[in-house]
């Protein structure tokens, strides 16, 4: 890495941004969502898209720009967690700081910036995981795929919602099609287009 882009990359970590990551259509995404005024943000589109890099992307800026934010990311299964959420973290946090760098907890699913006091709590909603999820508040909450989380009106409704109400935080709901068009998640994708 030249020194001239080292600089430009401590930077921008300076100001909690890592859109030099995301291409341009995920660039795009980010753009509304930020520009979006309403409580919850809902995206469908392809596999392969981008959509968990880009959710952590957006989850990782929202710890270095908040002080004492509190940030979910909740996922389908524990495995998906393992195999695709844990790997992007550590590919998008390699370039960060060592200054800002949050530690990583493993065992309690977590990531704690101690520069800004606010963290990032990753799980699974199978198996009863969704419980994981609860807390007193949360600033940012984001359902990755969706479209594939059992128990979806639960998890949005009754764990995810009650936290934003006093942080008047966000939601964003990510997710490829889903296999049936019974599933919630298409219900809350049709009422985000209303």
């Amino acid at each position: 890495m030249t020194h001239d882009r080292a600089d430009l990359i401590r930077a921008v970590w300076a100001k909690g941004s890592c859109g030099y990551l995301l291409h341009e259509g995920q660039l795009e995404v980010r753009r509304l969502f930020k520009e979006c005024r309403e409580r919850r943000f809902v995206l469908c589109c392809s596999r392969r898209y981008g959509k968990s890099f880009l959710a952590c992307v957006l989850a990782i800026e929202h710890a270095l720009q908040n002080t004492g934010a509190s940030v979910r990311i909740a996922a389908p299964t524990a495995k998906m967690v393992r195999n695709i959420i844990e790997p992007h973290m550590r590919t998008i946090l390699a370039e960060c700081p060592e200054s800002l760098r949050p530690k990583h907890h493993k065992q309690d699913g977590a990531w704690h910036f101690e520069k800004t006091g606010s963290f990032i709590h990753v799980a699974g909603c199978d198996g009863g995981n969704a419980e994981r999820h609860r807390g007193t508040d949360c600033s940012l909450a984001i359902v990755e795929e969706a479209g594939f989380v059992d128990e979806l009106d639960y998890v949005v409704d009754d764990i995810f919602t009650p936290q934003l109400l006093t942080t008047n935080g966000r939601m964003m709901m990510l997710s490829s099609p889903p296999r049936t068009p019974a599933h919630p998640f298409v219900a809350y994708a049709l009422s985000a287009q209303e």
